[in-house]
């Protein structure tokens, strides 16, 4: 049995979806001249901007959205299933600042640090995914989405969650991948990459996301909604009605990408959180932040669509005691609630700052909760007699030496988790004493100094460098040579 938990009841999950519906006619929601053209041809009127989306054509649309689809490394396997309850993570995204783990400060994030986080990522088994992890601010941020998938792509096999925060910017990063894979259609088969667009709480889908929504659905390249409800500060305190919000804002998002592209995957996601009302800030290590996460992607289960949810994040500045509190909560919460990428290990600050040394401790984490969710299993194929204990007794008696038993050598590793050198499970006195920080630091330099970069042919990093060139050069109109 799978362990697992839900927070909505049938009844609850019944009345978000009815308001939800209804939000959607009154007070309708706002969209981008993009879609308006999209909307009027399915019979939806849209007057000042504002569009009100029967819940006929809704249903419609989530009947063509994909219950399941997959992401593929560079060597054309599957490694990411998004649908069910299969669960996965990926460092967290778009910081702007690095925590340097010399000065204990934060500073604005470059492309070194970009490469690092890839590299250490890269080389984590609980990480099934990249992202996009930081803002280069060495870049310039014109190109600064694209810039940031063109170093993901060289430095890592792995698939990868990114997004374009411009209309503008998405085409060069679709063609950025096409170059990886070898060709549109290629991409489209097995597609490496998920996009992330955001509506604008509440009941906003911008000019820039209805853009992507649309062009990524024609491209028929994954695309994730990620909503983000901020519990009494853009959206209703109560849990229940952000939920409420969420809901309404990626119907609406699914019926504009079904719309353009029906049976383009897409992902019912979302990073909402509790407004805090003595700072002014969004908490993602707060529990009720959890919460919402979970209720979320709970909805999009109860559609059969696949999740996302952002957690394995803190409000902590440092790596610390509440970092690893926080943290280690919400990756055990989303495991349980089985939402498919869980992305944000790695982040501080509410999501102001990366730390890769957070990302190796937060590794131990994610892999406590991926232990968890396997829950206790009967091992049938290699269990004395196919009995739980009493044929192991048979063979020890009182004695209690399990430890000499074939069957111990056989399954201890299947049975338990062995951490890294992070956890520290040692004897005092075995070993020199050291903090949790300290060790990761070691984690990572282990790590970098394992990792390989990816081998790829001159002709596809030739194409690469040709499409940064003309997304940089605003006066190429086509392809520079």
């Amino acid at each position: 049995m799978r362990p697992g938990i839900q927070l909505l009841d049938p009844d609850l999950m019944g009345r978000i979806l009815r308001e939800a519906f209804e939000l959607l006619t009154n007070p309708g929601v706002r969209v981008g001249s993009a879609v308006v053209e999209v909307l009027s041809s399915s019979g939806v009127e849209v007057h000042d901007g504002v569009a009100r989306i029967p819940e006929a054509l809704v249903r419609q649309c989530l009947e063509s959205a994909p219950r399941d689809f997959y992401l593929y490394n560079r060597q054309g396997e599957r490694v990411v299933h998004y649908g069910a309850d299969d669960v996965q993570f990926d460092p967290g995204s778009c910081c702007v600042q690095m925590l340097d783990p010399d000065t204990m400060e934060a500073r604005p994030s470059e492309t070194r640090d970009l490469v690092r986080l890839v590299q250490v990522a890269e080389m984590l088994p609980q990480f099934a995914a990249q992202s996009t992890a930081v803002v280069c601010s060495d870049a310039p941020s014109a190109i600064g989405d694209l810039y940031r998938l063109f170093v993901v792509l060289q430095h890592s096999d792995k698939p990868v969650i990114t997004g374009s925060f411009s209309a503008a910017g998405l085409a060069g990063m679709i063609d950025l991948l096409v170059a990886d894979s070898g060709s549109r259609d290629q991409l489209r088969r097995q597609p490496r990459a998920v996009f992330d667009v955001c509506p604008s709480p509440p009941l906003n889908w911008s000019e820039f996301g209805s853009h992507n929504l649309l062009d990524l659905a024609r491209a028929g390249v994954p695309a994730e909604i990620v909503s983000m409800p901020l519990a009494g500060g853009t959206a209703p305190v109560t849990l229940a009605g952000s939920v409420t919000q969420h809901a309404a804002e990626a119907l609406a998002g699914i019926t504009l990408h079904q719309l353009a592209g029906p049976g383009s995957p897409i992902v019912w996601g979302g990073a909402p959180a509790i407004f805090d009302m003595r700072t002014g800030g969004a908490p993602m290590g707060a529990v009720e932040t959890a919460m919402l996460n979970m209720a979320c992607a709970e909805v999009g289960k109860h559609l059969s669509l696949p999740t996302h949810g952002y957690l394995v994040a803190t409000d902590s500045k440092f790596v610390d005691a509440q970092a690893g509190a926080e943290s280690a909560r919400s990756a055990m919460l989303g495991a349980l609630a089985g939402i498919n990428m869980i992305s944000g290990a790695g982040m501080l600050e509410s999501l102001a700052c990366h730390s890769v040394e957070k990302l190796v401790i937060d590794a131990e984490s994610i892999a406590s909760a991926q232990r968890l969710t396997r829950g206790i299993e009967i091992r049938d194929d290699e269990a004395a007699d196919g009995t739980l204990a009493t044929a192991m007794f048979a063979q020890t008696g009182l004695s209690g030496e399990f430890l000499k038993l074939k069957e111990t050598r056989a399954l201890f590793r299947r049975e338990q988790y062995l951490p890294s050198p992070v956890i520290d499970r040692s004897a005092r006195g075995s070993e020199p004493p050291s903090d949790v920080f300290t060790r990761a630091r070691a984690r990572v330099d282990e790590l970098l100094s394992k990792y390989r970069k990816p081998s790829l042919s001159e002709n596809v990093l030739r194409k690469f460098q040709a499409i940064v060139e003309r997304e940089a050069n605003p006066a190429c109109i086509v392809p520079c040579g």
